[in-house]
């Protein structure tokens, strides 16, 4: 579990320091290429990948707090993504957070709703 937790660590760095360069690019104006944009594309799914196996490795050592923090991360910096949302949602309802549990289900049904 260390070297897991390691590993997501160091895949959270990378995307938060690709971040500003794919703004950048995103920001020129200039035609960009297929790959560049393809990265640009990809980068909250990604971003959103990171917060989960970091959420996940806390969660397989027990420490469902920092399981939570790491997904409410991802809510906070992707409050309109479902994924985000899920995943708060499952680990508020293993630890019994009913009514918490609640609210993030009502954001998943209406984030839901949106993609139908």
């Amino acid at each position: 579990m260390t070297g897991a937790l390691r590993s997501a660590m160091t895949a959270t760095q990378y995307t938060e320091q690709a971040k500003p360069f794919l703004d950048e690019w995103a920001k020129s104006g200039k035609k960009l290429a297929e790959d560049s944009l393809r990265y640009i594309e990809e980068y909250v799914p990604q971003r959103l990948q990171c917060y989960r196996f970091l959420g996940q490795v806390y969660a397989g050592t027990g420490d469902m707090l920092a399981a939570e923090q790491e997904f409410r991360k991802a809510t906070e910096a992707y409050p309109n993504e479902l994924p985000a949302w899920q995943m708060l949602g499952r680990v508020l309802e293993m630890q019994g957070k009913t009514e918490e549990f609640a609210t993030a289900k009502q954001m998943i049904e209406q984030l839901a709703s949106k993609q139908k």
